[in-house]
């Protein structure tokens, strides 16, 4: 069995698994991006101003560690162990390389199932239910 319910064997899982996970991610930026300045990505590679890259380095930094609390992550960056916004620069090259990552992805997947190396695929969506 496949990770997500598919019949493949051990080679193919991984010619697969890569692409899913960056994709994945890229789609956790998409989102995190819409829900944290409102803007698109296109939107963002533009640049944004310095309230809402404030805003996506709290998001960001809540994300990477769970643990951290609002008021915890406030006192870290007043004290200078987390940063307080990102440079737009950051943003930017953040926002690139996840996009990079994603359409390499698609092309390793694409060339994969074009040899015939990936004939089964499953597909699994979930989303985390707020307790």
């Amino acid at each position: 069995m496949g990770p997500v319910g598919g019949t493949l064997n051990f080679k193919e899982e991984h010619l697969w698994a890569a692409p899913c996970s960056s994709a994945l991610a890229t789609v956790k930026l998409v989102r995190l991006n819409k829900a944290s300045t409102g803007k698109s990505v296109r939107e963002v590679l533009r640049g944004l101003n310095r309230q809402e890259r404030a805003k996506l380095t709290k998001e960001l930094l809540s994300i990477n560690d769970p643990r951290l609390t609002s008021k915890m992550i406030k006192l870290k960056q007043l004290s200078g162990e987390l940063p307080k916004r990102f440079t737009p620069t950051e943003v930017k090259h953040a926002t690139v390389t996840q996009i990079k990552d994603a359409l390499g992805a698609a092309i390793g997947f694409t060339g994969s199932a074009v040899s015939g190396n990936v004939r089964t695929i499953a597909i699994g969506l979930y989303e985390e239910a707020e307790q």
